[in-house]
């Protein structure tokens, strides 16, 4: 015979007498209990709650309205040895970001950030973006020019759909992917043009997804009529000049863009523009482009960022030019506070019935950066150029020091 067999009617006989035995031996401790212990368990319970009221009614529901209007103020110092420039070289910069300082006012739409959604189209954000700059290379170190710039400046509308977003005024170019335009990067907005000639300019942008894994940019613009200087003041033999330089000469720029979210690790994209440029008083340029650009992220410690684009020109001036643009680029964050790049970029031009032999132009550039606080950095940039348009190789070391570029919107 099995041994649970014996066990189970032995279980239920034990657990019927053990089961009456325990409620009797509770209902006996209850009475028991006399009544001078129930009241002090009753004042001690009391004691302990008055104890903590004193935190419980200091203790309030802060209902703040969050941040809506930001002003950014940021200062640029950057100057070195360039082999181009005069006085043996040493002085201010007059490539890359200048020394400058610039103002930004950011609002963002009260009313959109309480309720979280737009109904249909709305204003979303604000923004007033300008800066003075001192520019050597039209006059000298003791005496530069100072213009005053445009950086963006437009206002956004936000619409019922998700990642949808319209924007009108004057903000960077929806064209390919240019390191040195990227904010985690670069300290301050920057002068560097694309193989366009500009890199912001006014008019409609729009961007918008064309399905999970595709977003749509267009931009509509004036073919950088506020791209350079508004204004500037020169120091001509000892006497001050103020001339503006807004001059608008029917000039247009379309350009396209479609890649994926750049929330992603890998960024893939493809971008075309066409137009009709011109800077300053130089000659009415038309201009067709077509291109590509691939970035990698890996986390927060280093970025990768390819791009290739073919296109042309075609002026009164110059004639027509055929040209191929490479852009590479790779960004590395060392804990906490250094960053190290390496970034570069080559153009092969073909000049049509000008001469026999294609000009080519390219720059290797090279960044150390150091964050001293959080809101002040310092970085060393040296270059060297495989030839640039007039057939020098010119090289040089040049210091940034930058305040106020820590902030985050």
């Amino acid at each position: 015979m099995r041994l649970d067999r014996l066990a189970i009617p032995a279980f239920r006989q034990n657990h019927s007498r053990f089961v009456p035995k325990a409620y009797r031996l509770w209902r006996m401790s209850l009475e028991d209990f006399d009544m001078q212990n129930r009241w002090t368990i009753i004042v001690s319970l009391a004691v302990a709650l008055l104890w903590a009221s004193p935190a419980t009614s200091n203790t309030t529901t802060l209902l703040t309205k969050p941040d809506q209007r930001f002003l950014f103020v940021q200062s640029n110092v950057a100057g070195g040895y360039d082999q181009g420039e005069p006085d043996d070289g040493y002085g201010l910069a007059d490539r890359g970001p200048r020394t400058q300082v610039t103002f930004e006012w950011l609002v963002k739409d009260e009313a959109r950030i309480q309720r979280g959604y737009t109904r249909l189209l709305a204003p979303s954000a604000w923004n007033l973006k300008f800066g003075f700059e001192l520019d050597p290379a039209e006059a000298s170190d003791v005496d530069p020019a100072l213009h005053f710039r445009l950086f963006d400046v437009w206002v956004q509308l936000g619409t019922k759909w998700d990642r949808t977003s319209l924007r009108v005024g004057h903000r960077s170019l929806p064209y390919g992917s240019n390191p040195r335009l990227d904010p985690e990067f670069d300290f301050l907005p920057n002068q560097a043009s694309l193989d366009l000639g500009i890199s912001r300019d006014t008019g409609v942008f729009f961007s918008t997804p064309v399905s999970p894994s595709w977003d749509l940019r267009v931009s509509a613009t004036m073919g950088g009529f506020l791209s350079g200087p508004l204004a500037s003041i020169r120091d001509l033999g000892g006497e001050s000049e103020t001339e503006g330089n807004i001059d608008y000469r029917g000039t247009w720029l379309g350009v396209v863009d479609f890649s994926t979210p750049n929330f992603r690790n890998n960024d893939v994209g493809f971008f075309a523009a066409v137009g009709k440029m011109h800077r300053a008083e130089g000659a009415l340029t038309e201009i067709a482009r077509l291109g590509g650009y691939w970035v990698h992220k890996h986390r927060e410690r280093w970025k990768t960022v390819h791009q290739l684009s073919v296109g042309r020109n075609d002026s009164d001036a110059l004639g027509e030019r055929d040209g191929l643009d490479v852009l590479n680029n790779v960004e590395f964050v060392r804990a906490p506070r250094w960053s190290v790049g390496l970034s570069q970029t080559f153009r092969l031009e073909d000049l049509d019935d000008r001469t026999l032999e294609d000009r080519r132009l390219g720059t290797v550039l090279s960044s150390l950066s150091y964050r001293l606080t959080h809101q002040m950095r310092v970085r060393l940039n040296a270059y060297v150029e495989y030839e640039d348009s007039v057939g020098e190789r010119e090289h040089g070391v040049l210091l940034q020091i930058c305040t106020g570029c820590g902030l985050r919107k």
